[in-house]
Order: C-alpha cells, then sequence, then structure tokens
C-alpha cells in the first residue's frame, strides 16, 4: 500500500477508538484559552479580582 492509504487507515483506526485527532485538540486548546482571556477581561473590566 502506498502512504495516503496507511495515514487514512491509521485516521479511521483512531477514530473508531474515540481519539481526538491533533487538529481538534489544539482547536479546543485554541477555544479554552480565548474564553479565559475573555473571562479574565471580563472580570477586570468590571472591578472584580480574582
Amino acid at each position: 500500500m502506498d502512504d495516503g492509504q496507511d495515514d487514512y487507515r491509521e485516521a479511521a483506526e483512531q477514530a473508531a477508538r474515540g481519539e481526538p485527532t491533533p487538529r481538534a485538540v489544539a482547536v479546543a486548546y485554541t477555544v479554552a484559552l480565548f474564553a479565559l482571556i475573555g473571562l479574565a477581561t471580563a472580570l477586570i473590566a468590571s472591578g472584580r479580582t480574582f
């Protein structure tokens, strides 16, 4: 088999096991980071402190 099919097979096996893809993990971390920054900004703007 060529490399393309091997990559596809591995990705399909990962999906079947429910493992997140590296791209999904990166997106999740980015969204969480922006949410935390937004929360901190909102708290600072409202005059509250941690």
